[in-house]
């Protein structure tokens, strides 16, 4: 069985966890200044009831154990560097143990990061590591903010559109970096502006999708889900919850789409 270690800002694909291919980092959440650990229904009912919901990457400690055990994993995906310390602390962790892991910077999170994994998996199956450390190249996210105080509370405002208030902030993550699309005046606009965005690297034969999709008080998620499927044309390779790490900075009803193109 090949294991790949992920922190809890990743979404990777369902089918991988059930087959017990993906080995999760412990980590927690801060909520109302008591801390627990990262689930996705606590921290979305806080979240949604508006409690204060803050994270931290987890301790060289935690990422220590998941490395350490058995079987020793192939492989970590972390989520982007220029979001977070985890990969930083990660990469010590495993130069520490002088062990044969590939850590990989995913220069996304959610959805996007959760391709990388799947990408990485397929290409240490073919026993081709050199094409492994290289998926990050290939995948592209695209995120929908449903309200920008989610953009301002988290310390990134500078990825609010210029030239006054912003309804619906995209916002496009490459290489770790991210920078602004645009905005959209109403939400359902907004997620047919992000397929709009993909659709040339959704184009390109043998090019997936996937997304992270956060709940919502209209019930955004499932709505979300199906104009996504509408207007793509196909399938997703997967579609997870949002996890609450990111959600915590991006917000209740927020998209996240990314693609994984061609090798």
């Amino acid at each position: 069985m090949t294991v790949v270690v992920v922190d809890a800002a990743v979404d990777p694909p369902p089918e991988l966890e059930r087959a017990g291919a993906i080995r999760p980092v412990r980590s927690e959440l801060t909520i109302d200044g008591q801390s627990c650990p990262v689930s996705a229904t606590a921290g979305w009912q806080a979240l949604l009831a508006g409690r204060s919901v803050v994270t931290a990457p987890p301790s060289a400690l935690v990422l220590a154990d998941a490395y350490n055990k058995s079987p020793v994993p192939a492989a970590g995906v972390h989520v982007s560097s220029k979001l977070s310390a985890t990969y930083a602390m990660a990469r010590q962790v495993v130069d520490a143990q002088k062990a044969a892991v590939l850590v990989v910077d995913s220069g996304s999170m959610a959805a996007g990061a959760g391709l990388v994994v799947l990408g990485v998996l397929e290409e240490l199956r073919r026993g081709e590591v050199a094409e492994a450390a290289r998926v990050p190249d290939r995948v592209r996210t695209y995120v929908l903010v449903a309200q920008p105080r989610w953009l301002e509370q988290s310390g990134h405002a500078s990825l609010l559109p210029a030239g006054g208030p912003s309804r619906h902030p995209l916002v496009g993550l490459v290489h770790g970096r991210a920078f602004v699309l645009g905005e959209s005046r109403s939400w359902e606009q907004g997620v047919r502006q992000l397929t709009r965005q993909a659709a040339r690297l959704l184009d390109q034969p043998g090019s997936r999708w996937a997304c992270s999709l956060a709940p919502g008080p209209r019930g955004e998620e499932t709505e979300a889900a199906t104009i996504l499927r509408a207007m793509i044309g196909s399938g997703p390779v997967f579609v997870a919850r949002l996890n609450p790490v990111v959600g915590a900075h991006l917000g209740p009803a927020s998209v996240v789409l990314a693609v994984l193109g061609p090798r």
